[in-house]
Parts: C-alpha cells; structure tokens; sequence
C-alpha cells in the first residue's frame, strides 16, 4: 500500500505527559503544545494552539475576626484557631489548625506582618495587627 497514512489517535494531553525517544530511549517531559506540535507534524497539519488564559479568576481571601485579648505565642483557643484559618488562607504555613499558637503560627503571623510593613514585627496579634488582618474583608 502506496500513499498517505491515516491516523487514528485518542489521547489525552496532561500537564506534562512523558514521551520516549527512540533514538536514545531515554524519558523527558513534554508540554502540551510540543505534544501537539509531535502529532501535527505526523499528520503534516499545522498545530492547534492552546488557549491559556492571562489571568484566572481569583477569590479573595477575608478574614473578620473579633478578639478580646492579645494573642501570642503560647495562647491557645477559638480565636487563635480562627487568626490560624485566616492566616492559612493567605498561603502562610501555620500548622495544624489547632487553635495553638505555637511555633509555625509565630513565625506566618511575622511573616505577614512584615509582608504588610507593619510597625510592629513582634508576632503578637494586636490592634495593628487585627486590623491588618480585617482589611482584607472590605
């Protein structure tokens, strides 16, 4: 049989599929559009390009606490547990959701009030630091 070759291919492209080349049968790791470029060019089509979009939609993390007391290292409780869930919302490592402030507490809420240029650098959750904090809410 002489001519063109038809192709018949179901595949799914993931983030970043393995492929092994033949020639050296080692693996490496292809992006979509290089696997689809691989398989326009064996059916000598031109590649499909893939939409990424710019931006993505991004909910915004909130936080509305209340607290009557300071909160520092060693405070344990509900409100210590809620500054935690805060915290973590915003991508800070605080640990286990406990409401224990121990040490990976301390060291997002220092984090994250130098972050927001904050005066005080202490990782006590005080006035400055609550009101930081409850800004993110309006």
């Amino acid at each position: 049989m002489t001519g063109s070759a038809i192709f018949d291919i179901n595949i799914t492209i993931e983030d970043a599929p393995v492929v092994t080349s033949q020639k050296s049968g080692s693996r490496k790791k292809l992006s979509s559009s290089q696997v689809s470029e691989l398989f326009a060019s064996a059916q000598n089509q031109e590649p499909t390009p893939i939409v990424v979009p710019t931006t993505l939609p991004v909910s915004q993390p909130t936080c509305t606490l209340t607290l009557t007391r300071l909160i520092t290292q060693g405070t344990r409780g509900t409100d210590v547990q809620e500054i935690q869930t805060c915290i973590q919302s915003l991508g800070y490592n605080v640990g286990p959701l406990d409401g224990i402030y121990g040490p990976l507490t301390y060291l997002s809420i220092i984090q994250y009030q130098q972050s927001q240029g904050l005066q005080y650098i202490d990782g006590i959750v005080g006035p400055e630091t609550l009101a930081a904090l409850n800004a993110l809410s309006n």
